[in-house]
């Protein structure tokens, strides 16, 4: 029978959040599991029919929430404490290894009880601050909603808990659902343990049902649908292929008929097969807080019972060994009123930093309340620490250098008042040295500035790119190259680090009104009489909001609710943003959003005013053209300086974000203008973390600089530039292409994982297998029919079966038709 509550518990009727428009386009943007080629995914067949991570002792008992975090819940206190423990091999009954809920929503909730989050800001904290245990907060919620916790041991000890990337999965198709699950049984290959992963579902009008008797885990509750408004979340601790559930009522159990009438047989008409799943509503809900959530939930709409978006969100986690930190005694009755950075000269004689560190905490956070959240005298008082280790990518090791403390209130009205009563750095490069400021008690200066600065000089082991040139390209024809980094501390990650150029300068507004766009369901979509290049893609459809920003993709760009910071928006979606602001924007009547353009060029103006503000209006606009540049125009802007807002263009990856500078602005002249001007780059080309670039260059001839960053495991960061020479379409018959090239496997010795990459020159049957010294078969990674390209296989260094391979030394063969080659690795973990 079917059982259906009007919340996702009887005791808990009421609760049934739903998800925001702006936390809807914030999960939208997280980046999906990159699997670098079809050729590494597994069969179906290689995986056990069942696994169930909560019973591994990794698994934190089952917890209840007290509000509105169940978000900070899963993400963290499942999910960051399992992965934690599992990388150390500890066990998640121990208040030591278990992380608490607060420590992180309370930098995110404005310092309200009633105030949510989504789970990827939960993970956005803790990957740069880190989180402390149970045992040092205090417990899972000590202090409730408005604590925040104070100790400069404790931050430090919340350094080493450290989330490290975080992905989302479309799990809509059978694709991502053996993806999922192998990501819960074994860490696609990384481990001998599996993961946990997080959805969002909807809270209200859940139905359940018990599986039927005869059947796996008979008596058992299983979610048969959850309700059609999303906005909880859960984690998915498991899998069973043999759960089974009858939801069309005809006596049997199928995954191959056509169950919904829609004329299509796939996993939206499953009825075998289920994820385990862990609540946070304590032992109370479901069996002792665990249900079944049956496969097919994956891809049906979420109005139908789905997941929101038809979406999971993963995460690796990561030990972290700070070298560089402050810390810090400060006093101040107003906390929402302060951000805190941290910079770095190598010149010493100089008074303001040349690189600044911002951190995700202490961050304008936290509300109108004294440093802990109390109400009392002390509560004005906070020791902190600070990891401001990621400055050590700005200087050489062992160079004297200038580091600077910076706290700036931002506090127009007076509120707020408060002092640095002392401050000091600690290298922990070789032991423990503290360097102290000199002085104590120093006032804040009042909606200002204060930076104090100490010098310093660390010797650290820095990361060191050790390729020296990249080969030249082709145009329209594959390339592929491997960087390669040493020193510093492994494992490595590489970015691209694309260059805008900005101009100011003035310009009669563009005052157009040719077509007046039509905003349906928040945006408006525009076709380009041109191919847009926009960083390393291009793009001839845009999607305009107006709320000021401009969206590539299936991004739903219109949030209002839950933004603390614009910038932190800016950072994370791929955006063209002219006038952005969490501040409701109208554009209904004489207001709007106008088109122009043509083939060079694209022209869009958006008037609109503030909701609820009589008298403002915003007059800006933007201009996109086919070489890539971009232009930011305002005419008449009246508005109240209550109204925050940011301005700039952004890959969306934190890293490539180009802002205007230009919010603190109180009035404009009419015709100001922005240039944006990009670099050359060769689109289609982008690199892959572990640093194989690739991609198709286009047809002309060119020679690009290009600018690699690798980073470390301690987020040191170091860069190189490269010439990248295309040969136009014209010179492509003096190209030699070899009839199969085997390269030698990166990185050798293997002892986490390695990467194979080969050509084949013609469409052939391709085997790449491995083989032990006493030519016994081991593994077969490709045995299938490929077209001429060049191919990159990530190997975990397990056999067939999974298993994990001895040292030692292995041969590695790829044969194409009656063509073979054979290369050496070693194995040393």
């Amino acid at each position: 029978m079917f059982l259906i509550f009007d919340g996702i518990k009887a005791q808990n009727s009421d609760y049934s959040p739903t998800i925001s428009a702006f936390d809807s386009a914030y999960l939208l943007s997280v980046p999906e599991y990159p699997l670098s080629n079809q050729l590494s995914r597994h069969k179906s067949s290689d995986l056990p029919y069942k696994t169930d991570n909560s019973q591994l002792p990794f698994f934190r008992p089952v917890i209840s929430q007290i509000g509105w975090e169940c978000h900070i819940f899963n993400g963290i206190c499942y999910n960051l404490t399992y992965e934690l423990n599992r990388l150390r091999n500890l066990p998640g009954d121990l208040p030591e290894n278990q992380l608490p809920s607060h420590f992180v929503l309370n930098f995110i909730n404005e310092g309200e009880y009633e105030n949510s989050s989504n789970i990827i800001r939960g993970w956005e904290v803790a990957r740069n601050a880190g989180s402390p245990h149970v045992a040092d907060y205090g417990g899972v919620n000590y202090g409730g909603s408005t604590r925040w916790m104070s100790g400069y041991e404790k931050y430090y000890h919340s350094m080493f808990n450290r989330v490290d990337r975080f992905y989302s999965l479309d799990v809509r198709t059978v694709d991502g659902l053996e993806t999922l699950k192998h990501w819960i049984y074994n860490h696609m290959d990384e481990g001998e343990y599996g993961s946990l992963a997080n959805c969002v579902v909807a809270g209200g009008n859940v139905i359940y049902d018990t599986l039927a008797p005869g059947t796996e885990e008979e008596g058992k509750v299983v979610v048969a649908a959850w309700g059609p408004w999303p906005g909880h979340s859960i984690t998915i601790v498991g899998y069973n292929d043999s759960i089974r559930y009858d939801y069309n009522n005809d006596g049997q159990y199928t995954n191959n008929i056509d169950i919904n009438g829609d004329g299509i047989v796939n996993l939206k008409d499953w009825e075998i097969g289920a994820f385990k799943v862990a609540n946070s509503f304590g032992p109370e809900w479901g069996d002792e807080g665990f249900a079944y959530m049956m496969y097919r939930l994956l891809a049906l709409n979420t109005l139908d019972g789905g997941l929101w978006a038809n979406r999971v969100y993963i995460l690796d986690a990561r030990e972290h060994d700070p070298l560089l930190t402050i810390k810090m005694n400060l006093k101040h009755d107003s906390r929402n009123k302060l951000k805190i950075s941290a910079g770095v000269s190598t010149d010493i004689s100089s008074i303001l930093p040349e690189y600044i560190h911002d951190f995700y905490i202490f961050n304008y956070q936290g509300g109108d309340r004294y440093m802990q959240g109390g109400t009392d005298e002390e509560s004005k008082y906070i020791e902190t620490g600070l990891d401001i280790t990621p400055l050590l990518s700005h200087i050489e090791s062992g160079e004297q250098a200038k580091f600077f403390l910076m706290i700036n209130e931002k506090d127009p009205e007076g509120l707020g008042t408060g002092e640095i009563i002392d401050f000091a750095i600690l290298d922990y490069t070789a032991g423990i040295e503290e360097i102290i400021y000199p002085a104590g008690n120093i006032p804040l200066q009042e909606n200002s500035l204060t930076q104090l600065s100490l010098m310093h000089t660390v010797n650290y082991d820095e990361v060191q790119i050790t390729t020296g040139e990249l080969g030249d390209a082709f145009a329209e024809e594959p390339y592929s190259a491997q960087l390669t980094a040493d020193l510093g501390l492994p494992p490595y990650r590489w970015n691209i680090l694309h260059q805008y150029d900005q101009e100011q300068t003035t310009q009669t507004f563009p005052m157009i009104t040719d077509e007046k766009l039509l905003i349906n369901s928040g945006y408006a979509v525009k076709d380009l009489f041109f191919d847009f290049p926009f960083f390393d893609s291009v793009y001839n459809t845009l999607r305009l909001s107006p709320d000021g920003s401009i969206h590539f993709g299936d991004v739903n760009p219109y949030p209002f609710s839950l933004i603390v910071d614009n910038s932190l928006y800016l950072r994370h979606l791929k955006t063209v943003m002219p006038f952005f602001t969490k501040a409701r924007l109208l554009t209904y009547g004489e207001s709007g959003i106008w088109y122009q353009g043509n083939e060079n060029d694209a022209t869009f103006r958006w008037r609109t005013m503030v909701d609820g503000m009589e008298g403002s209006e915003m007059n800006f606009a933007v201009r996109l053209f086919s070489s890539g540049q971009i232009d930011f125009f305002y005419g008449d802007m009246v508005f109240p300086d209550t109204v925050n807002w940011c301005s700039g263009i952004s890959y969306g990856d934190a890293l490539n974000v180009f802002n205007s500078n230009i919010e603190a602005i109180s009035s404009f002249t009419n015709g100001f203008k922005i240039s944006f001007v990009p670099q050359d780059f060769p689109m289609g080309m982008k690199i892959h973390e572990d640093g194989f670039f690739s991609g198709t260059p286009g047809k002309d001839t060119i020679v690009y600089s290009i600018n690699f960053l690798v980073k470390d495991s301690r987020d040191i960061v170091k860069s190189k530039q490269f010439q990248f020479k295309v040969t136009g379409s014209d010179s492509i018959l003096e190209k030699n292409i070899p009839d199969l090239e085997l390269m030698q496997n990166y990185p050798n010795p293997l002892s986490d994982y390695t990467w194979f990459d080969f050509s084949v020159n013609e469409e052939s049957l391709v085997n790449l297998s491995l083989f032990n010294v006493e030519g016994i078969k081991v593994t077969t990674l490709v045995n299938t029919t490929l077209t001429a390209d060049h191919y990159h296989i990530l190997w975990k260094g397990v056999d067939n079966h999974h298993h994990s391979l001895p040292n030692g030394i292995y041969f590695y063969t790829l044969t194409a038709g009656e063509k073979q080659v054979t290369k050496k690795l070693l194995i040393l973990k």
